[in-house]
């Protein structure tokens, strides 16, 4: 007999016991730093960033990411967040320097947090339920300083779709340029993008489904309007 579809929010649904079993299909080999070459990493390695700072790594499971991010920002502190105790809990084991928090995006506040000079949302926007992509694109505004550096790694269609997603039925996956959401806000100013094929499980062969982008965008509040009176 088939898995009844949920009638959850996508993100009371991965807190609920699918963000654990995400963690433990896709890291049953074990946690360790993600490959040099990965998307973030190379954004990273092009931009000019302070010499120290604070970074959150949001939904970023159990730090694999942040690990490799780190070597790079060796005195920037790290926070990562993610809905599933079981990677919280390796990423502890595995990283005991990072700071660790059970948390969805929807709950992320910049009055629990602080603000933070570097965010990244690598694989994670398109998981969002859209009853709440409101909330947690503001929430991530909330909690980034003024000209601070905001990089969404994410799949890039030529245009919106959505996958259903074959672990839960009831779940999807939302494709769309997520960076475009922020731009038109005309507080953040595109610094670096890069765009990737890369394999997809729910259609390998279709290009609008395997197209990633690496996009870097800096946050000023004020001083790119010009002043009038």
């Amino acid at each position: 007999m088939s898995e009844p579809a949920t009638t959850q929010p996508q993100h009371a649904a991965f807190a609920d016991g699918e963000a654990d079993a995400y963690f433990e299909r896709n890291h049953a080999a074990g946690v360790r730093p993600a490959d040099q070459s990965h998307g973030v990493a190379q954004a990273i390695k092009a931009i000019s960033l302070p010499e120290s700072g604070r970074c959150l790594d949001l939904g970023g499971s159990a730090g694999a990411l942040a690990a490799t991010i780190s070597t790079l920002l060796p005195q920037w502190s790290f926070t990562i967040t993610d809905p599933s105790p079981t990677a919280a809990a390796a990423g502890k084991a595995a990283f005991p320097a990072f700071d660790f928090r059970v948390e969805t995006a929807e709950a992320l506040a910049a009055s629990n947090h602080g603000l933070y000079d570097l965010i990244i949302v690598s694989a994670v926007f398109h998981w969002v339920d859209r009853t709440t992509l409101a909330r947690v694109v503001a929430n991530v505004d909330e909690s980034l300083k003024d000209r601070g550096r905001l990089v969404i790694h994410d799949f890039d269609p030529a245009f919106p779709r959505m996958n259903s997603y074959k672990h839960r039925p009831g779940l999807h996956t939302y494709k769309q340029n997520y960076a475009a959401i922020f731009t038109s806000l005309g507080i953040y100013e595109l610094v670096y993008t890069r765009s990737e094929d890369a394999g997809s499980s729910a259609n390998p062969a279709d290009p609008y489904d395997r197209r990633w982008s690496t996009v870097v965008l800096q946050k000023t509040l004020h001083d790119r309007y010009g002043r009038f009176g």
